[in-house]
């Protein structure tokens, strides 16, 4: 019995982090992950038992304040990939890659954090991270 992959979904995440006003720095805030428009968002994703996920990159499309650090966890284990957001910036040819893609397994749970570098300022801030992810469906041969 063998598994072969079939079919990419590319497909990009938005994590929100909902910062609380004056938030000090060294606060972690998980991610709220949409994956697909109009659908809920969630903190925990879990991948399907006929599926496997590459993150293939992260990137924000505009400067986020205050600035943090990144955190992808893979079942509950911190990913080594922990840039801060503002290195993430789309239009920055300098632009901090993931040089690896991290692969999710089927029933591999994934969360992403942030820790905030500096401290929030009066007023409660959303930070946006885009995640880009290709699903792949597996398909299981005897």
């Amino acid at each position: 019995m063998g598994v072969t992959l079939r079919g990419k979904s590319p497909e990009v995440w938005t994590a929100s982090f909902s910062v609380a006003a004056s938030a000090p720095a060294g606060t972690q805030v998980t991610g709220s992950i949409v994956r697909v428009a109009g659908q809920p968002a969630q903190s925990l994703l879990v991948v399907p038992n006929d599926e496997l996920w590459e993150i293939k990159d992260f990137y924000i499309t505009s400067t986020q304040t205050p600035d943090a650090l990144i955190q992808p966890v893979v079942n509950n284990n911190i990913q080594p990939f922990q840039p801060d957001l503002n290195s993430l910036l789309i239009s920055n040819q300098n632009k901090v890659k993931l040089d690896i893609p991290i692969i999710l397994k089927p029933g591999f749970q994934f969360y992403i954090n942030t820790i905030l570098l500096t401290a929030n300022g009066t007023s409660a801030v959303t930070l946006t991270l885009y995640i880009q992810v290709t699903r792949h469906s597996l398909v299981t041969s005897e």
